[in-house]
């Protein structure tokens, strides 16, 4: 079967052999796979796509994150154009944080895996318990 049988669809900037024509892409998507890869950073975009949230609002929701976990996943945000920082000069200083433009397309991407994730949940449920039962079922191997 040669590739013109296969026709399957080629995400956009990638030849039909899955590599990127652009090697500034190839190196941000690694980065941004590993970022995401943080569940913090997940979570909070999840959180800032609702809308904009004040420091201590956006610890709870996130389930009380620590000050120091959420400093940590929000300033490569920020670096990277996602987020919005906003400071009040008030006693105390006031802190908010939004998505930008960019952030939210990359929101909306992320929500792309919750649709999955429950699109498939049954599917994937069912193929754990079957590949559990089938690795209890197989003879263990002498060490």
């Amino acid at each position: 079967m040669n590739r013109t049988e296969l026709a399957e669809p080629v995400a956009p900037g990638h030849g039909g052999d899955g590599i990127c024509a652009d090697p500034g892409t190839e190196e941000l998507v690694p980065a941004m796979l590993s970022r995401l890869a943080d569940k913090w950073t997940v979570l909070t975009i999840g959180v800032l796509a609702e809308a904009e949230q004040h420091f201590s609002w956006l610890r709870q929701r996130l389930g009380h994150v620590g000050q120091k976990m959420l400093t940590r996943t929000l300033r490569p945000l920020e670096r990277d154009g996602l987020e919005l920082r906003r400071v009040e000069a008030v006693v105390p200083p006031r802190v908010d944080y939004r998505l930008t433009r960019l952030g939210h397309s990359l929101g909306e991407a992320v929500c792309s895996l919750w649709i999955w994730a429950g699109a498939n949940l049954r599917i994937l449920e069912q193929t754990r318990q079957n590949f559990n039962l089938q690795a209890n079922l197989m003879p263990k191997e002498p060490a």
